[in-house]
């Protein structure tokens, strides 16, 4: 399987990039943030970089990538020497979303990131999402710029066989949420043998069942934020998933803590009160009272 750490050290997958904040080398003054790239796609470059800003992002501009001069973590440094434009380049393409045939006339997926060197603003692999075809899995795959034939508005077509050998990046989007799934399955098990450990001991309080309900609370957040960021290469559908079973995996957890802790304080009041009244009654009354107040739990 292909991954990031395959190309130099200055790739970033384009997708990343978006939203970054764009700064004004000289004045530092905000710009917009990146909304998308722009490819010439017959030497497979990136021309421009659109930034968006004001009201819903409604002010576009399409900076030339020769006006970029540094990419950070944080931000994009660009110059405006040279007077941004608000139309398309000639001779671009946005490309992602396009449709990829084979030369042999068949559809085997659709565009949905490529990898771009940093510095030069060349592309390294475009990578796309398998519909099935010839036994490519769900998955995203590495297609070479150099397998490339033709690009159009909607379509770009490819080589068959380099298409057919091509590798995978990341696993499908099912085998992400089956992984998340899983997990949250797994914990939520852990979770309820741990409880009932507690209470089963005697020593449980409702301190001790909330902390323990929100350490499994926060690991759960943990695990499905690593497996989401991961996934991030087949969709934005996987982190939204992801959030969503975290959110429902959470509340199940918080309102079982809650139950717990209530049960145990109702139950520890009423063995205070029987040991009140009962304190002068036979033995047998006071080892009653004395009894685990969590057994009924």
């Amino acid at each position: 399987m292909t991954s990031l750490t395959t190309f130099p050290k200055t790739t970033l997958q384009q997708s990343s990039l978006l939203g970054r904040l764009i700064l004004n080398h000289e004045t530092t003054e905000e710009i917009g943030h990146v909304k998308e790239f722009w490819l010439d796609t017959t030497i497979h470059q990136v021309m421009a970089v659109v930034s968006e800003s004001g009201l819903l992002g409604r002010t576009k501009q399409f900076l030339r990538w020769e006006q970029v001069e540094a990419i950070g973590e944080d931000s994009l440094l660009v110059s405006l020497t040279l007077e941004a434009s608000e139309e398309t380049p000639q001779g671009s393409e946005l490309v992602i979303g396009h449709e990829l045939w084979t030369d042999d006339g068949n559809k085997a997926g659709t565009i949905t990131d490529y990898c771009l060197d940093l510095q030069t603003g060349a592309v390294v692999a475009y990578l796309f999402h398998s519909n099935g075809w010839q036994g490519l899995t769900d998955g995203v795959y590495v297609l070479l710029p150099e397998a490339v034939l033709s690009t159009g508005t909607k379509r770009l077509i490819a080589k068959a066989d380099q298409v057919k050998a091509a590798e995978q990046f990341s696993a499908g989007l099912k085998d992400k949420l089956n992984q998340v799934t899983e997990y949250l399955k797994k914990d939520l098990a852990r979770t309820r043998q741990d409880i009932t450990a507690l209470k089963e001991s005697g020593q449980s309080t409702a301190a001790q069942v909330k902390e323990k309900t929100q350490q499994a609370t926060a690991h759960v957040q943990t695990t499905v934020s690593d497996i989401a960021e991961q996934a991030h290469g087949v969709t934005q559908q996987v982190v939204d998933r992801a959030q969503s079973t975290l959110t429902d995996a959470g509340d199940r957890i918080q309102h079982t803590a809650h139950d717990v802790a209530t049960q145990v304080q109702e139950k520890t009041k009423t063995a205070q009160t029987k040991s009140e009244k009962n304190s002068t009654s036979p033995t047998k009354e006071t080892e009653r009272s004395e009894a685990n107040p969590l057994d009924d739990i």
